[in-house]
């Protein structure tokens, strides 16, 4: 996969609802006052940074850029699942 094929489907995954968050992202999310909608604003609109294959879960980890809601500047870290569909938030900042 690479990055254009990331950014489509985070894209894709995040408008079906299909996003899970790690207890790491929720806290990361509350410390820095993230809502779900600033979260989901980037990862629709934003760019993907980096990209690489973890070999233990076989996901994908993508570091996604872009503005929030207020047009702040936010990255979120995800793994993308696709055996299972899903976009995995790891961390926020």
């Amino acid at each position: 996969m690479n990055k254009d094929q990331a950014e489509t489907t985070i894209r894709r995954l995040a408008n079906q609802g299909c996003v899970a968050l790690s207890r790491h992202c929720r806290d990361s999310m509350n410390d820095r006052s993230v809502t779900a909608d600033d979260f989901l604003q980037v990862l629709i609109w934003g760019r993907v940074l980096t990209i690489e294959k973890d070999s233990k879960t076989e996901h994908w980890k993508c570091e996604v850029n872009g503005t929030d809601i207020d047009g702040d500047n936010l990255t979120v870290h995800v793994a993308i699942d696709e055996v299972r569909q899903m976009v995995i938030c790891i961390t926020v900042y």
